[in-house]
């Protein structure tokens, strides 16, 4: 081979070895793109799991008494809500204007006027409206004032509600309102102008509005508070003592047909002792007496509350007895006191803290 031949040979060589080097790192840089390329798309996918995850979580529709914000509650939805659900349902009409009842005679039975008709009015319920023949009442159990609470109202329409009827109870029976159906803290009636087939269709709306009772000491009776207490281990029915019944402060009287009985000194409305566990319960909007006094001193100072009770004559305060607790909590019509002894009283104390709403 000459050397011209040999110069060729070792260029051609030479070109092949750079064009074989080239390919070699355009390979490179070829798979290097594909590898990012390819982190990039998972990373791409994985976000897009992470934001399809996000936006498919359950939004929290309760408020804070547990109730769905979409649906009704007959206890702690407002008025106006369920007002608009009968006009939805085109029970009233969209354009009827509402009465204000307790602003408007007429409407009750006045016993004591040989059971005429109200000629002055009478406030039948925190809010009472007429709309156009169809009454929707409802009562305030948020209200903590005794002043101007109608829980005693609500209390009366409770005991005497049937399936087909209610009667609101006022003045101690003086006025008499009678409704068709009471739900929750609801109640509806008619005037005899309404047809009968718009009552029934106002009565199916009425009634299918949800009538579980919020866990809430606004609406729980004291039964129903010592009941979650049992539930959870904190009390025991059976070893439940009636603070109601203490013999310390019972006194000889006479029943209603004028026996002779015991009769005792009341703590609260209605009080229990289970374990150093002590609940009361004050019926606000119908305490009065010695009873009411003490509450609105308890309301002055929290941290205890004191009841005395006269044993003798109102002039003799040698054997006058006090009862005396210190308070842990307390909320509308509920007052906790717990001794220092009780193992979970921490868990107890929030577990009434979590229901005061």
């Amino acid at each position: 081979m000459n050397k011209l031949t040999t110069n060729i040979f070792d260029k051609l060589l030479t070109k092949s070895d750079n064009l074989f080097i080239i390919k070699v790192n355009q390979l490179k840089g070829e798979f290097k793109l594909k590898k990012n390329l390819k982190r990039f798309f998972s990373l791409l996918v994985l976000f897009a799991l992470v934001f399809t995850v996000a936006s498919c979580k359950p939004e929290d529709n309760n408020n804070n008494n547990g109730e769905k914000k979409d649906e009704l509650n007959a206890y702690s939805s407002a008025y106006d809500k369920v007002v608009d659900k009968l006009i939805e349902e085109e029970v009233i009409g969209e354009d009827v204007e509402p009465i204000d009842m307790n602003e408007v005679a007429g409407y009750l039975k006045d016993n004591g006027a040989g059971g005429e008709p109200n000629t002055e009015a009478v406030k039948i319920a925190d809010v009472a409206r007429d709309y156009d023949g169809i009454y929707l009442v409802w009562i305030n159990l948020k209200n903590h004032d005794n002043d101007t609470s109608m829980k005693s109202v609500y209390d009366a329409m409770a005991l005497n509600a049937t399936d087909t009827s209610v009667t609101i109870v006022i003045g101690g029976g003086r006025y008499v309102f009678e409704l068709s159906y009471m739900n929750g803290t609801y109640a509806i009636g008619f005037s005899d102008s309404v047809a009968e087939a718009t009552k029934e269709k106002a009565l199916e709306v009425f009634k299918a509005i949800d009538d579980t009772k919020p866990q809430s000491l606004d609406y729980l009776a004291i039964g129903e508070f010592t009941t979650i207490l049992k539930d959870k281990g904190y009390w025991n029915m059976n070893e439940q003592v009636d603070l109601n019944k203490l013999e310390e402060y019972s006194y000889p009287g006479q029943d209603w047909q004028g026996n002779d009985t015991t009769k005792y000194n009341s703590i609260a409305s209605s009080a229990y002792e289970c374990n150093g566990i002590r609940v009361l319960y004050f019926n606000i909007g119908g305490l009065w007496g010695n009873t009411l006094t003490s509450y609105e001193a308890f309301l002055e100072d929290t941290d205890t509350y004191s009841i005395t009770f006269t044993m003798g004559t109102d002039d003799d305060t040698s054997d006058d007895e006090t009862y005396t607790i210190e308070v842990d909590a307390h909320y509308g019509y509920f007052v906790l006191s717990i001794d220092d002894t009780v193992a979970n009283k921490a868990e107890i104390i929030a577990e009434f803290n979590k229901l005061a709403k």
